[in-house]
């Protein structure tokens, strides 16, 4: 799951399987980590390594190692956890919980350790992710036990800090392509990528979302757009509902019924070789990127795709998006008044040098919001973020033992 930054397998610096008995026990602990989403046409289950990436930056004393370089295998020294794994955990040892998904263990309440869930959703965004008898799972809803934190969409409380999701995937790919500068792409106003401008719009989805197929559909009236997926503005056919409650999927156009104006095209060949979208819209002047929900804090790495790319995105989602980034690097449009989008893009069509102008926008809304939301390290920030999270778990300075 190229989102979520699972690499597949737990492997050693030599390259061979790695076990957790193998992990070499420190005075400040270990990494364990456990989560991923089974079903989803792999192979085998395997657990996510994303929340590691963060891990290391945040828990930089601790025993348990991710990275990874482009065509490279990953180095995971992490212990994943399991039934057999798990007596070899301690209370000074930290568990990275993936996105609320599965455990090989039973209870994550046996682990005896501190835990840090990094969810890049609300518990009931995500139907697959996890059983929610009678609902107990909301957007309210925290992990139990007095050492479970979480770091996510959810509300600031002592157990839990509101991170949202393209902060974390910033910071994943920050880790992972180390070659390509993307941190200073984001943050760097003299850095930020700029589009060739050669079509109009690229709209990637394939889960049907009504207002967001609407969307597509006007925009396609303004110039022609490109789809890549199987969502093509084709609202009016609803698919019908999937017995596992997984989302559903777009009904793409049947042939001669298709729009002149609205263009599929093949993404496979211009997507990165982790299945990233930003190389794809780095040919388009425009991004439509909605969410697939309005809900507090929860700003996925839809809109950073664009802007990585060098596209102007066409957003919607939560409000907090304005207090990231910049509102002139970028088109809100609101659903209650979606005619104010379309007129301010056909300006900009119409407008070249507006166009520019929005178009060197600096990315992030402000210095502040580095500190509040992308300082995973004392890099960027002065590691504000960092602090805060490690605070929360009641560790002390950069990197010092737990003071439980």
């Amino acid at each position: 799951d190229n989102k979520f930054g699972v690499h597949g397998g737990h492997r050693n610096r030599d390259g061979s399987e790695m076990q957790g008995s193998s992990a070499r026990k420190t005075d400040s602990g270990k990494l364990f980590y456990c989560g991923g989403a089974p079903g989803l046409n792999r192979k085998e289950f395997k657990y996510s390594t994303f929340g590691l990436f963060l891990a290391n930056s945040l828990f930089p004393e601790y025993e348990g190692k991710v990275e990874y370089q482009p065509g490279q295998p990953l180095i995971n020294t992490a212990i994943p956890l399991t039934d057999d794994t798990l007596n070899q955990a301690t209370s000074n040892d930290i568990l990275i919980m993936h996105s609320h998904q599965k455990c090989e263990i039973f209870s994550l309440e046996a682990f005896p350790g501190a835990q840090l869930h990094v969810n890049a959703e609300f518990y009931d965004m995500h139907p697959l992710h996890l059983l929610n008898p009678n609902g107990e799972f909301t957007q309210n809803y925290l992990p139990p036990g007095e050492r479970s934190y979480v770091i996510g969409p959810h509300e600031d409380t002592r157990q839990s800090i509101r991170i949202p999701y393209c902060s974390m995937k910033l910071w994943y790919l920050h880790k992972t392509r180390p070659t390509e500068a993307i941190l200073p792409k984001i943050i760097d106003p003299s850095k930020k990528p700029r589009n060739t401008k050669e079509h109009f719009l690229l709209y990637i989805n394939s889960h049907y979302i009504e207002y967001r197929e609407r969307a597509a559909r006007a925009l396609s009236e303004i110039g022609a757009i490109h789809t890549a997926g199987k969502c093509q503005g084709n609202w009016e056919v609803r698919p019908p509902p999937k017995p596992d409650g997984s989302p559903e999927q777009c009904e793409p156009y049947e042939d001669g019924l298709r729009p002149s104006s609205i263009l599929p095209v093949s993404a496979s060949n211009d997507r990165d070789t982790q299945g990233h979208n930003s190389n794809l819209f780095s040919k388009y002047r425009f991004a439509l990127v909605m969410e697939n929900a309005d809900a507090p804090g929860y700003v996925s790495e839809k809109i950073l795709d664009a802007f990585l790319a060098g596209s102007i995105p066409v957003y919607y989602g939560s409000r907090m998006v304005f207090e990231i980034f910049n509102p002139k690097a970028f088109v809100f449009f609101d659903l209650d008044i979606p005619q104010q989008a379309l007129n301010q893009i056909q300006f900009l069509e119409q407008n070249p040098a507006e166009y520019e102008r929005m178009l060197n926008e600096p990315i992030i809304a402000n210095e502040q919001v580095l500190e509040k939301y992308f300082s995973w390290d004392e890099t960027v920030g002065n590691g504000v973020l960092k602090q805060r999270i490690r605070q929360m778990m009641g560790l002390q300075g950069n990197g010092a033992s737990p003071q439980w």
